[in-house]
């Protein structure tokens, strides 16, 4: 008994010590003890040298033995007075901000038809432009398959493949039968999709402020709406993480209908300078504005909705925002590091400083989520393989391919290529064997099980775009249009 008693007494003795090791350490002045180090060994230190930087030259020292050291000190140095400044490697500054936005296809953008073609909306600078495709082009078959009654996700699975492939197209122009050949490759993707709800209401998803091609794509979507006769836009600025401050100007812009009216200020902290950005007011007169906005909205895309909501263009719907309201500048180095600087620090005309709180929504929407409900799958023939000349699993096969995501078409009990080619997209995306002519019994056990895992998941009902779209209709319905503040309301000083 006594031993344990001991025991513990010293046990609790050595937590005192440490912890009031902690708290001395904690209380250390490591710069008065680097000073005197320092002074010590100059003062009687044989071989020190009064005009040496020893600080410098051990730091180098270091950084020679292990460059990564560099980076965790500067960045220590950078990340002292604000959460935006970085200092990368070119790869890591790649990495992190997405430089590109392409994907391997032609660069076309294809939508159903009533004639039940699918026809080809737009070319982008590409595969598909060199080839001679034009906007209003049908597909009638990609690489020899029939793809007419196809829906557009289905074709465009075929399009795309492996860079530097060759797709062959036959496409009906007019009256006239084209058969055309384009080589896969990168190609830029828009941060742009648009469609209608309504004859009066447009919708525009802005993923991205992501420069000259970002400001294009928008325009040209928003302005059609205006000859088509729409007077209420909903901007979806979800999960869009801002971008090129030139981007939201050039909108700004084109959006505002009034020229001179006050809508962002930017506070430049070094040297010390204020600009107003004021609008040039080439944009169309509309009934309403309403931004779709969540918590990973943020920087230009805030500064949109903002700028908007402040000046009473727009009504702002969903969660509150990230809340970034300073810019950086992107400088590259001699040897083509990055250095992320904070610059600017950003202003709203009625709402002032943002940052660290974000914007708040004029109706507040959170997205609804619910249990994932499995559609009725029919019960599978034990121990029996699929394929043209037996058919007992292919219905049962094509719904738990439709539920997968796969499978687009109504499931019958037919095996045709569609069937073929939902097998082949599932094979591929979980890396295994292609199939031909048949789906054996294991793997429709493999499509079986990954269709009922979907019981597990959680499916999200988007009540924020819901909610914009009733408020929308509201709008939509008046004949009075939007009118901006009292301009005696503006002050940038706030916050």
């Amino acid at each position: 008994m006594k031993t344990k008693i001991v025991k513990s007494v010293a046990a609790f003795l050595v937590l005192i010590m440490l912890l009031c090791t902690a708290a001395f350490a904690a209380d250390v002045d490591y710069g008065a003890k680097l000073d005197e180090a320092l002074g010590i060994y100059k003062s009687y230190g044989l071989y020190s040298d009064d005009n040496t930087d020893y600080v410098r030259e051990t730091l180098i020292e270091m950084f020679e033995e292990d460059p990564s050291l560099f980076y965790d000190f500067v960045n220590r140095i950078y990340g002292r007075d604000d959460r935006y400044s970085k200092f990368l490697t070119p790869e890591k500054y790649e990495e992190t901000y997405e430089l590109t936005n392409t994907m391997v296809g032609i660069g076309v953008v294809i939508s159903t038809s009533d004639d039940g073609y699918l026809t080809v909306d737009s070319v982008m600078t590409g595969p598909a432009k060199t080839a001679g495709i034009l906007p209003g082009d049908k597909l009638v078959e990609v690489d020899g398959m029939n793809v007419e009654g196809y829906l557009p996700a289905e074709a465009a699975a075929i399009i795309r493949g492996k860079e530097g492939t060759t797709v062959k197209l036959k496409i009906l122009r007019g009256e006239e039968m084209l058969e055309l050949s384009a080589k896969r490759a990168q190609v830029a993707t828009s941060e742009v999709t648009a469609s209608y709800v309504s004859d009066e209401i447009g919708y525009i998803k802005f993923s991205h402020f992501n420069g000259i091609n970002a400001f294009i794509d928008f325009m040209e979507v928003y302005d059609d709406f205006e000859v088509n006769g729409v007077n209420t836009v909903i901007i979806d600025l979800r999960d869009n993480p801002g971008g090129q401050l030139d981007c939201l100007v050039n909108l700004m812009d084109n959006i505002v209908p009034e020229k001179d009216i006050p809508y962002l200020m930017s506070w430049q902290s070094k040297p010390m300078k204020i600009n107003i950005f004021q609008s040039e007011g080439y944009g169309w007169e509309f009934n309403k504005l309403v931004i779709l906005v969540n918590k990973n909205t943020a920087s230009a895309a805030e500064l949109m909705a903002g700028s908007l909501q402040d000046l009473g263009y727009a009504v702002v719907v969903g969660e509150q925002t990230f809340g970034k309201g300073k810019g950086q500048m992107h400088l590259e180095t001699s040897d083509g590091d990055e250095a992320i600087v904070t610059s600017l620090e950003l202003k709203l005309p009625t709402t002032g400083s943002y940052d660290e709180v974000g914007i708040t929504p004029d109706h507040k929407v959170s997205m609804k989520i619910t249990p994932y409900k499995l559609p009725y799958l029919a019960p599978l023939k034990a121990k029996s393989d699929a394929s043209k000349i037996k058919t007992d699993n292919v219905k049962a096969l094509e719904q738990r391919l439709s539920a997968l995501g796969y499978f687009y078409a109504e499931p019958d009990d037919t095996w045709d290529k569609r069937t073929v080619h939902a097998i082949n997209i599932f094979c591929r995306e979980n890396n295994l064997s292609p199939i031909s002519s048949i789906c054996r019994w294991d793997l429709i056990q493999k499509i079986d099980k990954a269709a009922r895992n979907l019981e597990h998941k959680l499916q999200v009902e988007d009540t924020q775009l819901e909610r914009a779209i009733e408020i929308a209709e509201e709008y939509a319905k008046s004949d009075k249009k939007a009118q901006r503040i009292d301009l005696n309301l503006i002050d940038f000083r706030r916050g």
